[in-house]
């Protein structure tokens, strides 16, 4: 190669490079850390977290009675504090989301949550009976709703983001219209498991673009 002579595969290295993506996935010192830290896996242990949680709270409170309860509702009574152990499991779900968004290249979705962290917060610190504490969890999901709205938008083909739009009244009719508590928990769940998937599909496409770079590394330091 040419002393000076840079080729389109030289600039593609060199924009890749002087990313924090590129040195955080594609540098070897890295490697298992990093997967340990943000791997799907660890998305997936946060989601199964919250899912044993929520079964067990019911189990302790007794199902028949707490089926048709808001989540909210766990943190009243003798077991409080499995409530809101309920709402930090909430919580480390979308830690690791926005984390894991950021770290594999998309920051703009990654910011878009931080709101719903501050909803979060506001749903937690007030008491069930007070407006703001619905208003919040109302806003709360309407905006989780419409986050994954826009990011389907711009995913190839439609169906996906239909069967998302029609999600609500689709749950709601799947179990009979039993109540809003019910229906809300189902909701929730419906929300942990598209952020599971899209944390998945969002870690899969940054190693695969890391893969591509450094291929191409190599090949230019081959030929060099």
């Amino acid at each position: 190669m040419r002393s000076g002579h840079v080729t389109p595969i030289d600039e593609r290295i060199g924009r890749f490079t002087a990313e924090p993506l590129y040195s955080v996935l594609a540098a070897p010192r890295w490697g298992g850390r990093f997967d340990r830290l943000i791997s799907h896996d660890s998305m997936k242990l946060a989601a199964l977290c919250y899912f044993s949680l929520l079964v067990y709270v019911h189990q302790v409170r007794g199902v028949d009675g707490a089926i048709g309860q808001p989540l909210c509702s766990f943190r009243d009574g003798e077991f409080g504090l499995l409530g809101y152990a309920l709402f930090c499991a909430v919580a480390l779900v979308g830690a690791v989301y926005t984390f894991g968004l950021r770290r594999f290249g998309e920051p703009q979705e990654a910011a878009n949550t931080l709101g719903g962290g501050l909803l979060l917060l506001i749903v937690v610190a007030t008491p069930s009976r007070w407006p703001l504490h619905d208003a919040s969890a109302l806003v709360l999901l309407g905006s989780i709703y419409v986050h994954y709205a826009i990011v389907l938008s711009q995913r190839p083909g439609r169906v996906l983001m239909l069967v998302h739009l029609g999600m609500p009244l689709l749950l709601a009719a799947a179990i009979g219209f039993h109540s809003y508590g019910l229906w809300q928990k189902g909701m929730i769940g419906y929300f942990v498991a598209v952020a599971v998937v899209h944390h998945h599909v969002a870690a899969n496409r940054a190693r695969r673009g890391a893969l591509s770079v450094n291929r191409e590394h190599e090949l230019v330091g081959g030929v060099a």
